[in-house]
């Protein structure tokens, strides 16, 4: 099975939910002033909400925040950097993913976000409604206190005022829940005024008062800036992340299953449970990732898959199975995922069935019927599937400037991918209209306006390479250098859909592809030539010979040894 990188898939959903948090961050500060602006000019709070909302376009904000999260996702699945992906191309994504659905419900992404506005508008409202209703009572009792000794009509007794202020205080810590350092400029008035209560002259307790009217006032401020910020950076916030971490990994099985469904060396996937999977409860990911149909655990051909996510913030992959690696005397069989199920525990089948429905002992017993939201093993479709990604830099033409900064940025983005060694390109390209194309020695790289991303590719991986040594050593090793960084280049063209062009290095990189294939050193050439280009440069053919001999005289194939061995002097 191909090896998943599975810290490598949640970094990149990781960085893009981490972008989403980000904007959303900066979009919500003004709504947040604006509400609070609106209910302290007098507006009533579904009023203040409707207009903050409104005036800072937070609706049609947050749609493109979660889409930009989305297409972003698309691109990572698909293995293509967002940079290279031509305008129309990226329009052609971003409109399916928001117009086509996925999900049971037949709801796509605009109608989903359009469905929500009236939820999210009232949870905002019942939020900063709720403190302001709990928050009233301190301030009137404050005001009663200070009006009622300001008037001289309903003077409360020094006698009383202990209690009276020890309610105050009750109310106070109720409409904060508790939260202490929200009352203390409140508890402080109210502590002050308790210590003096005798010692108080009349001037003085009247100011008392004053300074516990004027704490109450700023608490209720307080509260108002609290609650706003609950709303909209906590409950609302979570409605929202929901919406784009599910949206997005989506998005991401979308790139996934566009890049592979139709790949003829793809027999299927296999089932890959989050990291953090085990910090939630028993659910379908764990049925889906341990039953064995027949092939394995977790295993299913890709005309019978599960679909993904299995439910929201759901971050489970799969891994692509080869042809190769598949007994193609097995057979699907649903119903051996009886065994799995069988071994559960009470409570797992019924987070799994419900109560009642776990028939243990009927043979007869369908699971798919009774399993809650399943929606059967199927072949697993793409939204992006029929679109035809075209690449920036893949045509050979003639450039700007500008333009060919940008391709040599992303290819030796694309580079480091597979490349152990850091980047020695000096981040410098001398652009000319007929000078030749090579990787400097000075670390800089001479390319001429007339280029595409492959011949740029295959300068940026020598920048991995043989930047590290001198032109002594290049000199010795040039066959093998120039050769292993083509082969790799072709296959990462391949793997990243950027057009392959002819190349005096091409009938050398075949030869390797053609000892890789007899020797069965990799089930893949890229993964053979990923593995020999990061062998540093003075020991690379000498690997490759060692290589060689362990797999096939080990085996006994001493003729087909014989033949391989010829190829690989081609290189000394």
């Amino acid at each position: 099975m191909q090896e998943f990188n599975q810290e490598r898939f949640r970094q990149q959903v990781r960085e893009i939910l981490k972008g989403y948090k980000s904007s959303y961050d900066q979009l919500v500060k003004p709504v947040e002033d604006e509400i609070i602006k609106r209910i302290n000019n007098g507006d009533n709070v579904s009023t203040a909400v409707s207009g903050a909302l409104a005036d800072t376009s937070f609706f049609a904000v947050t749609k493109k925040s979660i889409t930009d999260a989305m297409y972003l996702s698309a691109c990572a699945g698909y293995g293509i950097l967002p940079n290279l992906i031509a305008n129309p191309s990226e329009d052609k994504i971003r409109e399916k993913l928001l117009s086509e659905s996925w999900t049971g419900d037949k709801m796509n992404l605009s109608e989903r976000l359009h469905g929500t506005k009236k939820v999210v508008k009232q949870r905002i409202v019942d939020t900063i409604s709720s403190a302001m209703r709990k928050t009233k009572p301190v301030k009137e009792m404050a005001r009663d206190l200070y009006d009622g000794y300001n008037s001289g009509k309903g003077v409360i007794n020094k006698a009383d005022l202990p209690e009276y202020l020890k309610s105050l205080r009750f109310e106070a810590l109720k409409a904060a829940r508790g939260d202490k350092k929200m009352t203390l400029p409140l508890e402080k008035a109210i502590g002050l005024a308790e210590y003096n209560i005798e010692k108080l002259t009349s001037r003085e307790l009247k100011a008392a008062y004053k300074a516990i009217l004027d704490a109450a006032k700023k608490f209720q401020a307080e509260a108002l800036i609290k609650s706003t910020k609950v709303a909209l950076e906590e409950k609302t916030r979570y409605y929202a992340e929901r919406i784009a971490r599910t949206e997005s990994v989506r998005a991401w099985f979308d790139g996934f299953i566009a890049e592979n469904q139709d790949d003829p060396d793809v027999w299927g996937y296999k089932w890959v449970l989050s990291g953090k999977h085990h910090l939630v409860g028993f659910d379908q990911c764990d049925l889906c990732a341990n039953m064995n149909v027949g092939f394995g655990k977790g295993i299913y051909p890709k005309s019978k898959v599960p679909s993904i996510p299995r439910h929201p913030h759901c971050m489970c992959m799969l891994e692509i199975v080869y042809e190769w690696e598949v007994d193609k005397n097995s057979k699907f069989d649903a119903n051996k995922a009886r065994e799995y199920i069988d071994s559960l525990d009470k409570n797992k089948k019924v987070s799994l069935f419900g109560r009642g429905s776990t028939r243990e002992h009927d043979k007869d017993w369908d699971w798919q019927k009774h399993l809650k939201d399943w929606d059967g093993f199927g072949q697993p479709k793409s939204r992006l599937a029929p679109i035809e990604i075209e690449l920036k830099g893949n045509e050979y033409k003639e450039y700007k400037e500008s333009e060919i900064y940008e391709m040599a940025d992303a290819m030796n983005e694309i580079a480091g991918q597979y490349a152990q060694n850091i980047s020695k390109w000096s981040g410098k390209l001398n652009i000319t209209d007929g000078g030749y194309q090579a990787k400097m020695w000075n670390c800089s790289i001479s390319l001429r306006f007339q280029a595409c991303n492959h011949l740029i590719l295959h300068e940026m991986l020598h920048a991995r390479s043989v930047s590290y040594y001198d032109k002594k050593t290049y000199g010795y090793h040039n066959k093998i250098e120039e050769a292993s960084v083509q082969l790799l280049n072709q296959e990462i063209s391949k793997n990243k859909k950027i057009l392959i062009i002819d190349s005096d290095y091409d009938d050398n990189a075949e030869i390797l592809r053609k000892i890789n294939r007899i020797a069965k050193l990799y089930e893949s050439d890229l993964d053979f030539a990923t593995a020999l280009f990061n062998i540093p440069l003075p020991k690379r053919l000498e690997w490759l010979e060692d290589k060689v001999y362990e797999n096939m005289m080990q085996a006994g194939n001493f003729e087909d040894y014989q033949n391989v061995n010829e190829l690989i002097n081609h290189f000394a």
